[in-house]
């Protein structure tokens, strides 16, 4: 049925559920506070519907079909400087979320820009993120204005939902163990959220 073939009842049913949704995806986003970040800023917050961005896989029109969506959430913090982003998005079923994890680890090879130059990328396999049933944990070293830092990233699923984290900053600033625990407390929120709902 077309949108505007919809009674204003329809619609408003609609847009409440699809609010309901987007504020539901929100919540499972950790905040500064959960994560102890003392003076770190927030650089940016917003949400917007699954499978409208990206690549439009089967995983992705069922997830906008479905009405669900993403959100995402980012920190950053001068001297030295460092950044931290978390994504949620929710997908149609844990098996789409599942088979959408390698398909994401495939774009953080693509995700670099002009201005960035990847020295090195490596999976890790012999770390284990207790809150996803499912995990890929890479790391990057980029330069950047001919300063060298590391990039580390972690994506994972939690029933239907898939987390994806990345922590980046000029040198060594962000141990493996910090972004474990970041991305441990990102999949217990999200498993407390989803419990709730």
């Amino acid at each position: 049925m077309k949108f505007w073939k919809l009674s204003r009842a329809q619609l408003l049913v609609a847009r409440v559920s699809r609010n309901r949704h987007r504020r539901l995806v929100r919540s499972m986003l950790l905040d500064a506070s959960e994560l102890d970040l003392g003076l770190w800023s927030l650089a940016d917050d917003r949400t917007w519907r699954a499978g409208t961005i990206g690549e439009r896989t089967d995983e992705a029109r069922r997830a906008r079909s479905a009405g669900c969506f993403t959100a995402l959430r980012s920190f950053r913090r001068d001297g030295p400087s460092r950044g931290l982003w978390i994504q949620i998005t929710s997908f149609a079923s844990s098996t789409d979320a599942e088979s959408v994890i390698p398909k994401m680890r495939s774009g953080l090879s693509a995700s670099v820009t002009s201005k960035v130059a990847v020295q090195d990328e490596r999976d890790v396999t012999d770390v284990e993120v207790r809150a996803f049933s499912q995990a890929v944990v890479v790391e990057k070293t980029v330069v950047r204005g001919g300063v060298t830092g590391f990039n580390r990233y972690i994506i994972g699923s939690v029933g239907a939902v898939v987390c994806a984290l990345g922590c980046s900053g000029a040198g060594s600033t962000w141990s493996l163990d910090d972004v474990v625990q970041f991305a441990v407390l990102q999949g217990e929120k999200v498993q407390r959220v989803l419990a709730e709902a």
